[in-house]
């Protein structure tokens, strides 16, 4: 994955990459721009994930709110999934980059529970 600084929209103007998001389903990771290090892994399998990654600049509250970070210094990397992949993506990439901000467990997958005979 390429990683891209993140820019807020000023005058309901965004950077053109995040506008290819609308409609789309996939994964993202947010890291700290000066050491590399991932902060938070999402995903949107609901074809909103220009939505779902932006409100991490934003403070948000509700149900799904969750820890929202100030653009300066900060990058991402999106991947485009199909949105029955989404969920399982984002898994491995929590399980393989351990971001500090990820306060659940990734969800598991059928070959977690998968017995052995």
């Amino acid at each position: 994955m390429n990683y891209r600084a993140v820019t807020p929209c000023e005058n309901r103007k965004c950077p053109d990459w995040l506008d290819t998001l609308k409609g789309k389903s996939g994964v993202y990771i947010i890291r700290r721009k000066r050491d590399g290090k991932t902060l938070y892994v999402g995903e949107s399998h609901t074809g909103r994930l220009r939505k779902t990654f932006m409100r991490h600049f934003y403070p948000w509250s509700g149900k799904t709110a969750g820890v929202y970070y100030v653009p300066n210094g900060i990058e991402a990397a999106i991947e485009i999934t199909h949105a029955a992949r989404a969920v399982d993506r984002q898994n491995e990439l929590i399980k393989s980059l351990q971001p500090q901000d990820n306060e659940i467990s990734p969800l598991e997958t059928a070959e977690d529970n998968e017995e052995p005979f």
